[in-house]
């Protein structure tokens, strides 16, 4: 079960016993875990030292510093606990300065310590929205972050990958062109359509941002499939000899010479 700090700020000296009697069932069960300031600045070194508290509810009329002047100085303070105000002034005058000074909520004396339940328990709410919020805002920025490191890997990695693919395409594109035996040209050409069925498929992966968002264009292209089942055939020949299989391909004779699509994919 989660207990619930909160800090009492109250120069009354029967305030601390009469909240505790108040909510001795909340205290012995573990539900709420009152602190108890004289004033103002009590009040923020009791938060220094308890980064825990969720909620603060401070009097307004206290000697060393006022809860008006407590409320100026952590109004906007990073920290997620919320302010209620429990003072005889309840004038308007004073309402509002403490509501502009970032008070969650104002409640008047003498205490009605019912509707103080009531009251922690909205304010408790509000505070966890406010945790959930910002936790929100914490993913999100993570989320920007590790997105922002994964496309520039991707774009390091598609250079260095890219850089010697290409080289390898280029060689075999110059050896087909010189004198070679049948089974050399044959072994080259194999080489060739592996490399450019590789880098094809590096390019999708490096291109993951466009899968990603649902952008990836599927090619549009005539192409053989004759030609695609000879491409498979010649890259898987060189394990299949390897292990004494005789690897066959056979195109029905009702697959048509030339289809549109994306060769590469298929």
């Amino acid at each position: 079960m989660l207990t619930r700090t909160i800090l009492v700020v109250d120069d009354e000296p029967d305030m601390q016993l009469l909240v505790r009697q108040k909510f001795r069932k909340h205290i012995s069960s573990g539900i709420y875990n009152f602190h108890f300031a004289g004033n103002g600045q009590e009040a923020l070194e009791k938060i220094s030292e308890n980064p825990d508290i969720e909620i603060v509810m401070t009097d307004i009329n206290m000697p060393v510093m006022t809860g008006l002047e407590f409320l100026e100085k952590v109004n906007g303070s990073p920290n997620d606990f919320k302010c209620i105000v429990a003072s005889a002034y309840n004038d308007i005058d004073n309402i509002r300065t403490a509501m502009n000074r970032g008070a969650f909520d104002f409640i008047t004396k003498p205490i009605d310590f019912g509707d103080l339940e009531a009251t922690i328990e909205k304010t408790l709410k509000a505070v966890e929205e406010r945790k959930l919020s910002k936790q929100a805002l914490v993913e999100r920025d993570q989320a920007k972050a590790s997105e922002k490191f994964k496309q520039q890997f991707l774009a390091n990695m598609s250079h260095e990958i890219r850089t010697p693919m290409n080289s390898v395409i280029g060689i075999t594109h110059l050896l087909l062109k010189s004198e070679l035996t049948e089974q050399q040209h044959r072994y080259v050409s194999m080489i060739q359509a592996a490399s450019e069925q590789l880098m094809s498929i590096i390019n999708d992966i490096l291109d993951i941002s466009k899968i990603e968002a649902g952008k990836m264009v599927f090619e549009q292209i005539p192409f053989s499939p004759s030609t695609i089942a000879t491409n498979v055939k010649n890259i898987l020949s060189m394990k299949a000899e390897e292990k004494q299989l005789d690897l066959r391909v056979t195109v029905d004779k009702g697959v048509p010479d030339q289809v549109i699509g994306d060769p590469s994919r298929l």
